[in-house]
């Protein structure tokens, strides 16, 4: 695992990646600079990056605290809550 760090002008928190395929093409393009937009209780960004996915990690189910990569968006989401599609108070993403 590898820790990160996610600062905005605001706060500052830890994230752990896994050794996936995904993480490590992420993390070899760090540090990035975006701008933050939210959906709910999820923050993402767009990482400027097309991170190579592994297909038996692909999931739509996500819990409070984990971070993940979008394909589609290309964006990284951070989960804090329930987002727009959430039928309960877990995090729903998108797609």
């Amino acid at each position: 695992m590898t820790r990160i760090s996610f600062q905005t002008k605001s706060c500052c928190f830890l994230a752990e990646f896994n050794n996936s395929l995904t993480a490590r093409d992420i993390i070899t393009h760090l540090p990035l600079d975006a701008v933050i937009s939210t959906w709910g209780d999820e923050i993402y960004f767009e990482a400027g990056i097309i991170a190579s996915c592994d297909d038996g990690a692909l999931s739509s189910e996500v819990e409070a605290g984990d971070v993940a990569y979008w394909p589609q968006g290309r964006c990284i989401c951070v989960f804090f809550g329930p987002t727009p599609m959430s039928k309960t108070e877990r995090p729903q993403p998108a797609s």
